[in-house]
């Protein structure tokens, strides 16, 4: 992949921000706080000049890298169409529907999983950047004990899933000389447990946590839904090109997406 199509694929993401823009009605547009800014988060052209000057990589890795980078970019991007739909969900959708609950959860559950696949990918693109090699199928067995009774008894139920995140997070950990500026990675560990364990892991395999929000006069702050899409976009991205340039990571996570109101 030449400089030229990473730069194509780069102003289609653009065009798409301000076709978007200029198709959003004005009273609108202080709502979803668009920003042309944001297209830098994920500048597949900064990441393609860091990879011709690590000199680490031949030309099929860097077409590899790039190709997954523009789908953790493409991700980001609908995730963004999901935020900036909430206005229209509150103001114009609603209006035709008794109870706006059910199109508000449909909006969080989409951010909570697209933000999964988000970081999922990212981690791929990290791992295969640092080893050279797939993240795919390298993965650890998280062990997740429950209790249930059976006949008046308790019965411990162990149950086993795959984690790649483990892992990966493991992988780090073990860094050694001229590999260590990775490890500003670990920082992110923690985070991402707490956010898979309170949303991602219930709403995919056990019951929906957001789904009591609309049975009850309850709301939820979106902003802890947006927590881990922040942790994504605010410093991982400019780091992995110094890093890749020999240079200590700088940047360190400050908030960005926010709403306000309570009714997301």
């Amino acid at each position: 992949m030449h400089f030229k199509q990473v730069s194509e694929i780069e102003n289609k993401f653009i065009k798409f921000e301000l076709d978007y823009i200029r198709q959003t009605p004005t009273r609108y547009k202080r709502v979803e706080r668009a920003d042309l800014r944001r297209l830098g988060i994920f500048s597949l052209e900064n990441l393609y000049k860091a990879l011709l000057r690590s000199r680490e990589f031949d030309k099929r890795e860097i077409e590899k890298i790039l190709a997954m980078a523009v789908g953790i970019k493409l991700e980001y991007y609908i995730i963004i169409l999901d935020i900036k739909l909430y206005p229209f969900i509150k103001f114009e959708d609603a209006r035709h529907y008794n109870d706006k609950s059910f199109l508000l959860y449909s909006q969080q559950q989409s951010i909570v999983l697209k933000t999964g696949i988000l970081w999922e990918r990212l981690l791929n693109l990290i791992y295969f950047v640092i080893f050279h090699k797939k993240l795919d199928g390298n993965t650890h067995l998280d062990e997740e004990v429950t209790y249930t009774y059976e006949d008046g008894k308790m019965i411990k139920v162990i149950t086993k899933r795959r984690s790649k995140k483990r892992y990966f997070f493991d992988k780090i950990r073990q860094l050694g000389e001229g590999k260590e500026m990775w490890k500003f990675m670990l920082d992110y560990e923690g985070i991402l447990k707490i956010y898979e364990d309170k949303f991602l892991n219930p709403e995919k395999h056990k019951y929906s946590p957001l789904l009591k929000y609309c049975t009850a006069d309850e709301t939820i702050d979106p902003n802890k839904l947006l927590r881990n899409l922040n942790q994504a976009t605010n410093a991982i991205w400019p780091n992995i090109c110094s890093v890749l340039e020999r240079e200590v990571a700088p940047y360190r996570f400050q908030d960005e997406w926010q709403i306000h109101g309570k009714d997301f």
